[in-house]
């Protein structure tokens, strides 16, 4: 119960950073990104989650790159909710790529010595 009150907690504090309108559109894109991290680790609680789900939905309604963004934070947001939490904290690697919006690339080993690389999002 008390990670679940220091995850909305987070949640507030992030969202009312965007609300309070950024200085500068950089800023503004970085609070968005750290939202979209924040998405894909963490559900909200249920009773939070309604409020999350609106402020994400009015974001992507935004034009240009913070619309963009907003778009990724909502669809990690639903595959936490569907999910839970992730066990472990995203790695590095992952983190670049949640800031880019892209895939993260990996390597499957077999036992036979073959490999494969494939893309993966990086949620839960």
């Amino acid at each position: 119960r008390e990670r679940q009150d220091i995850r909305d907690e987070i949640y507030c504090q992030i969202i009312r950073q965007l609300t309070k309108k950024p200085q500068n559109r950089k800023n503004e894109e970085r609070g968005w990104k750290l939202l979209s991290i924040f998405t894909g680790s963490f559900p909200p609680s249920d009773n939070f989650a309604p409020y999350v789900a609106y402020f994400l939905l009015q974001g992507t309604e935004r034009q240009g790159k913070i619309g963009e963004i907003a778009g990724f934070a909502f669809e990690r947001f639903e595959q936490t909710m569907i999910a839970g939490a992730r066990k472990q904290f995203p790695t590095n690697h992952e983190l670049r790529a949640i800031m880019e919006q892209k895939s993260v690339r990996i390597i499957i080993w077999f036992k036979d010595g073959s490999q494969i690389d494939a893309l993966v999002q990086s949620t839960n």
